[in-house]
């Protein structure tokens, strides 16, 4: 069951890219750990191209409002675009995104579903950890404002995307995304019963 997810789904996941700090950029970019950053969450295929991205966020920003306050959101939830994504703790379960179920017992159906999701997830991390490569400039920090940041990074996943349509190889190194989240990442609202019930749909496949 580990490949329940494999080619079926997309991942969301957001990323942090620092930037130059600034009287201006003091005001708006200060994320919740105390660095100036700006924060944009992608959602990602399996072959690692970028299908959406948020505009950029301050690095305060949780990743749950961004997303919320998405186009992508609206259109999932009026089931204009239909789909699933698989999300870390940071998001809000919905009917259209899976999140993990944290502290389950060990080889529980509970954590064989997180596991499994988890795995999925990973193309999501790869993506980001190979722009960061490619574009060095976002793994060391961007000497701009953030709406000019935020162009830059947008210009540097259509640059991916199209590395990965013509082919070229990947940028080789060991950048990859961290998925480590704190306490405040955590988002715990209570799941509405849509979610809760597609959730428990998808965790009866690994009982």
């Amino acid at each position: 069951m580990s490949d329940l997810f494999a080619g079926l789904t997309t991942s969301i996941k957001s990323t942090a890219t620092a930037i130059t700090r600034n009287e201006y950029v003091r005001k708006v970019a200060e994320s919740i750990k105390g660095r100036h950053a700006i924060n944009v969450v992608a959602v990602s295929d399996h072959r690692r191209a970028f299908l959406w991205y948020s505009r950029a966020y301050p690095g305060s920003a949780h990743d749950s409002r961004i997303f919320r306050e998405s186009r992508l959101h609206s259109e999932l939830s009026s089931r204009i675009k239909k789909g699933v994504l698989l999300g870390d703790s940071a998001f809000q379960a919905e009917r259209f995104l899976l999140k993990p179920v944290l502290d389950t017992p060990a080889d529980s159906p509970e954590s064989r579903y997180t596991e499994a999701l988890c795995s999925g997830r990973v193309v999501v991390e790869h993506a980001f950890g190979v722009l960061k490569r490619q574009f060095s400039a976002l793994h060391l920090g961007l000497r701009c404002e953030p709406d000019k940041a935020g162009k830059l990074i947008a210009a540097a996943m259509c640059l991916r995307n199209a590395a990965i349509a013509m082919k070229d190889p990947e940028f080789a190194g060991e950048n990859e995304e961290s998925d480590d989240q704190s306490d405040d990442d955590v988002d715990t609202s209570p799941l509405a019963p849509t979610a809760s019930a597609f959730q428990q749909l998808i965790i009866s496949r690994f009982v």
